[in-house]
């Protein structure tokens, strides 16, 4: 039975949130947006009891940064996706195996790539 792949977007900027989901909607890729949370604590605490398949998260959050966010969800099996302003980041982020990061603003096509590259490989956990 053909399911879609829910995503969940954390980032503190509602513009942001904004047009990830409208570049997401124009890939018309197998995923739902289940979330867009700009307080990440709201955010942490959904992801625990609900999980996602694929999350967009911001770096740079007021108070955390997304590094530290996941720290806190060390059961988190969804493919993550660093979407950014941030290079200075990235080399930390990837010791955390991410399925892309993304600069801001996105460019549709990398977005496109990201995203079939998160879904295969979330295809693969699924039972």
């Amino acid at each position: 039975m053909y399911r879609s792949f829910n995503c969940v977007i954390i980032d503190d900027e509602p513009n942001a949130i904004s047009s990830l989901r409208n570049c997401l909607l124009e890939l018309h890729a197998p995923i739902d947006i289940s979330g867009a949370y700009s307080n990440w604590n709201l955010a942490v605490k959904n992801l625990k009891e609900e999980g996602c398949d694929i999350l967009f998260l911001d770096i740079s959050l007021p108070g955390i940064n997304g590094i530290d966010l996941l720290k806190q969800l060390p059961n988190l099996a969804a493919e993550v996706i660093f979407v950014t302003g941030h290079p200075e980041y990235a080399l930390k982020a990837f010791q955390y195996a991410p399925t892309g990061y993304l600069m801001k603003p996105i460019v549709l096509a990398e977005l496109e790539k990201v995203v079939d590259k998160a879904i295969e490989r979330a295809s693969y956990k699924r039972p």
